[in-house]
């Protein structure tokens, strides 16, 4: 049996989970191991007897970061993604801003439960409430 710490990760659904897969927003957490919220989301995965698929949504602005950011932030990604396809689990990076992303692969992937990182950021505080916002009457 697993403790679930509700301080280390978020569920995005307002409503209770009714069925569909799990999808872990990555997004603070750029890593496989020691990643609670990846935890979390494959043990509902498990429970609920789901596929679990992985996202990161890269936005071409954010925060004004400059290009060896990313570059540094790519190369990371590119090791996780090696290290979830050795797992078997599904891992998508899509560039845009993150709700507009959310909203359309909930009906594509049939989502029924969204899992995302705690961050502490302002902006990133309102992306999740946001999310929250276009999600409410989309889930299934």
């Amino acid at each position: 049996m697993i403790n679930l710490i509700k301080s280390r990760y978020r569920c995005l659904n307002k409503i209770s989970y009714q069925k569909g897969n799990v999808l872990y927003w990555m997004s603070r957490e750029q890593r496989v191991e020691n990643n609670w919220s990846l935890v979390t989301a494959q043990y509902f995965a498990d429970q609920y007897k789901s596929d679990l698929t992985v996202i990161f949504c890269l936005q071409e602005d954010f925060l004004g970061a400059p290009w060896r950011h990313y570059h540094f932030m790519l190369e990371g990604l590119k090791q996780v993604s090696e290290k979830f396809s050795r797992l078997n689990i599904k891992f998508d990076l899509v560039v845009g801003y993150p709700p507009e992303i959310l909203i359309a692969e909930i009906s594509r992937r049939n989502i029924g439960l969204i899992v995302t990182d705690f961050d502490p950021l302002p902006v990133k505080k309102k992306m999740e409430r946001r999310s929250v916002e276009l999600h409410q009457n989309t889930f299934n």
